[in-house]
């Protein structure tokens, strides 16, 4: 392209330009081959990890193209440069986002957003090269997949899009969704055994289920569903510890059972002052979301004067320290019945690697709302 800028005035014949061309995908050809060899984008989906997901990002993606192949990340920069479209062939589309870019963004923000899109653009269209070259150049494809299956797209929209280019097949995705299924249980069965002081959490989901019409054959089913997740405080044992103490489980001998055997009605049911910290935290709830969406209207009554804030009482302080969560499956039990709870408690252990002959005389904590403590006790 500088060749023909420099010299296509002076030799404007077209076997001279033809010739450039050739000269030019020569080497284009050469350097997408060589940057294909070197396999930084190659991503079998049965050895992707979850890491390999949450620390994708399209900034290291654009610096390893421009280490490998500067010449054609420069030629795709170059083709989706604004400064080379023509603002009549525009769509309607891309003036709707400029338009929105040039009302609600400051000058700094809007050129860092068209930036932006610059990059992605000329990454999408560099990486659709690789990937019509060889099909295992799929780095930029696989995370797209999946985050078309995390949003539940019809496999039919896959296979277009893996027609074009832009993700890798329907089949492809979910390898990929069973690999990091795979490798999440493995993360959770090692849990117990590196931070043995760990604790549960879980809540019942109920929902109806979406039904074609409402006839009376058709009617909509209430559905039953638990989700939860194991925490760990690797700072466990004193608000002023400097070391990790998590080596053993809990025992007995770390629980006052004494408390346990001296609970009465009234630490279960609501008496007055529960339900007036309920009340609290129910009016922080809506007055929280309602500051989110009509934050300007819910500043100042009509009368001019200050909305008075609604702040969260403070019930426990509990101690400042980092708590590392992995979530768990979501269970097909209902929490309401005691026999399904059960069923959920060993469920929960079976996915954490737990056999009754080693808990014997070990403590796991366990929390969620009023009614699944109740069920669960």
């Amino acid at each position: 392209m500088e060749l023909l800028d420099i010299c296509g005035n002076s030799c404007p014949s077209f076997a001279f330009r033809e010739a450039i061309c050739q000269l030019a995908t020569k080497f284009l050809t050469q350097e997408l081959d060589k940057f294909i060899f070197i396999g930084e984008l190659i991503q079998p989906s049965t050895t992707i990890t979850p890491e390999t997901l949450t620390k994708f990002s399209i900034h290291t993606l654009s610096e390893t193209m421009m280490k490998g192949a500067p010449l054609l990340s420069r030629l795709f920069q170059a083709l989706v440069s604004d400064d080379k479209v023509n603002t009549a062939e525009k769509s309607m589309f891309d003036e709707e986002k400029e338009g929105f870019a040039e009302k609600c963004l400051s000058k700094t923000a809007q050129r860092e957003w068209r930036e932006r899109q610059r990059t992605n653009r000329w990454i999408m269209s560099l990486s659709i090269i690789c990937y019509a070259k060889i099909q295992k150049v799929n780095l930029q494809q696989q995370v797209m997949g999946y985050y078309l299956m995390s949003g539940n797209t019809p496999k039919r929209v896959f296979e277009v899009l893996h027609q074009l280019g832009m993700s890798v097949s329907y089949s492809s995705v979910v390898r990929t969704m069973k690999t990091i299924a795979k490798a999440a249980m493995e993360v959770l069965q090692r849990i117990p055994t590196e931070y043995p002081q760990f604790w549960t959490s879980k809540d019942n989901m109920d929902f109806m289920a979406r039904v074609r019409d409402q006839r009376l054959d058709h009617q909509g089913a209430l559905l039953h569903y638990s989700a939860g997740y194991v925490a760990i405080n690797r700072f466990s044992r004193g608000e002023h510890c400097e070391e990790p103490t998590g080596d053993t489980m809990l025992t007995r001998d770390d629980i006052n059972m004494l408390k346990a055997k001296n609970v009465s009605a009234s630490d279960i049911i609501p008496v007055s002052k529960d339900i007036s910290w309920l009340q609290n935290g129910t009016l922080f709830g809506l007055y929280s979301v309602m500051r989110s969406y009509c934050g300007e209207s819910m500043s100042y009554k009509s009368s001019g004067k200050n909305l008075k804030v609604i702040k969260l009482w403070t019930k426990y302080q509990i101690p400042v320290q980092k708590t590392y969560v992995r979530t768990l499956p979501v269970y097909a039990r209902n929490e309401g019945e005691l026999a399904q709870m059960c069923e959920l408690l060993r469920d929960i252990m079976k996915t954490l690697g737990l056999s009754a002959d080693n808990m014997a005389d070990k403590k796991i904590f366990s929390n969620g709302d009023l009614f699944t403590v109740l069920k669960e006790r």
